[in-house]
């Protein structure tokens, strides 16, 4: 039996759960040119004119395959043809990571879309995930143990500081927006990158799911429930033992760590190291676990510290009473980690030139350890901090960019750097997926 398309009525039904929505809502939409997100920029369109509103469609050139641009222009002028107003944003960025490249681009697609949505005021922005999705990404999830947090796959709403991240299609399969697109007679461009075998996902589609499609949603739906559950107690823990600093490190107090339920510690560390290491995803279960236990041990040795751990890109190191959770310089991305006109640096700070700067690039690179005890050989420990943060290189000299909160630096002053990772230390809640029919969670 033929899919059938998403109606009118039934995607209000998906947007319900979002509201309020200001009296004429703008919506910004995220558009790859692909079915899935065509066929929401078809269907907010057909909402926000309902309430009087408009759509925008933002389309992300990552400049990725030489064909990227065109495919760029091609999807504006779909857009634009029907009467919505579409932007083309261009990732630029001197280096790129042969390694993690599709992590990297995606936090810099984020960036870009925030970005906009923040200059110009526009606080929902839409993307297309869809159920399919969700079932690959718990799968992928599972396999890389990511535990009960990570097991509850995508959340509907995600909270950001320049807009809040929209995901009305959840519920949606895939082949229901293709048939919307059908029933509309219109075309889309299908995006080889995402069926490519050599990245995870694409290679679970050419293999194919370990299970059913539906039992893979109601396995996620199950864990999300049980998020929305353990979220406040989570976020109280950080509340109490973790101390975030705008030079890109976070301090844990050993003495309140300790007092966190064993239960909860994994999720409490793993959302600290996605912070400093500026990630879309905390590390493995197994891996934090094991990071756990050696930050709660207590038989060290009488007299000596314990030893430090890494974990997810960072270090894990004993300074005074508690833990130092700072950046590992030598996962930094790239062998720059971006440039001053990049905007987010290494998935953490982002970039921006100071009131009053002149035209031209600064390359950007982080500073080895060994430079920053040279060059301040009084401060014990300062250099393990220093070393992973965005330094500007000028006629042969190195200098420390100006944090904002920070440490402000003598030099050049015409870029800045403010510690924006990409996930925050505590999120917004967890809002779980809603069947459209039932209007309830899925389950």
């Amino acid at each position: 039996m033929p899919e059938s398309p998403v109606s009118e009525s039934e995607f209000a039904t998906l947007m319900r759960p979002f509201a309020p929505f200001e009296a004429r809502p703008t919506l910004a939409v995220a558009v790859s040119g692909g079915r899935d997100s065509r066929a929401l920029a078809l269907l907010a369109r057909q909402w926000t004119s309902r309430r009087g509103g408009r759509v925008v469609a933002l389309v992300v050139d990552h400049g990725l395959r030489p064909e990227s641009a065109a495919e760029a222009r091609q999807t504006r002028l779909w857009l634009t043809a029907r009467g919505i107003e579409a932007h083309v944003l261009r990732w630029r960025s001197m280096s790129r990571p042969r390694a993690g490249l599709q992590e990297v681009a995606r936090a810099a697609r984020y960036r870009l879309l925030l970005d906009w949505c923040g200059r110009q005021g526009v606080l929902h922005l839409l993307t297309a995930h869809q159920a399919d999705d969700q079932a690959e990404t718990y799968a992928l999830r599972a396999e890389r143990d990511s535990g009960p947090m990570g097991l509850a796959a995508m959340s509907a709403v995600v909270e950001f500081p320049e807009a809040r991240l929209l995901r009305p299609l959840l519920p949606v399969a895939r082949a229901r927006l293709t048939a919307s697109l059908r029933a509309r007679a219109q075309t889309w461009i299908d995006d080889p990158s995402n069926s490519d075998p050599r990245f995870a996902r694409g290679q679970l589609r050419r293999d194919g799911l370990p299970m059913p499609s539906a039992a893979a949603l109601r396995h996620a739906a199950a864990f999300a429930v049980r998020r929305v559950a353990d979220e406040g107690a989570i976020a109280d823990a950080l509340a109490c033992c973790a101390t975030p600093h705008p030079l890109g490190a976070v301090l844990i107090d050993h003495a309140i760590w300790l007092g966190v339920p064993a239960e909860r510690s994994p999720s409490v560390l793993a959302a600290v190291i996605a912070m400093v290491a500026g990630t879309a995803y905390p590390p493995r279960r197994d891996r934090t676990q094991r990071a756990v236990a050696h930050m709660r041990a207590v038989a060290w040795p009488p007299g000596r510290p314990p030893a430090g751990v890494t974990l997810g890109g960072c270090r894990i190191l004993w300074r005074g009473n508690g833990w130092l959770v700072v950046r590992e310089p030598a996962s930094i991305v790239g062998p720059g980690g971006g440039d001053a006109e990049a905007g987010l640096w290494d998935g953490r700070f982002d970039l921006g030139r100071a009131q009053g700067a002149g035209p031209g690039k600064l390359p950007v690179s982080a500073a080895s350890r060994e430079h920053w005890a040279k060059a301040w050989p009084s401060t014990p420990g300062l250099p393990v901090l220093l070393a992973a943060l965005p330094c500007g290189k000028r006629t042969g000299r190195l200098y420390l960019l100006p944090v904002e909160g920070g440490c402000p630096q003598t030099g050049r002053r015409s870029i800045k750097a403010c510690f924006r990772p990409l996930r925050p230390l505590a999120a917004g809640p967890f809002f779980p997926c809603f069947d459209t029919a039932k209007g309830q969670i899925v389950n």
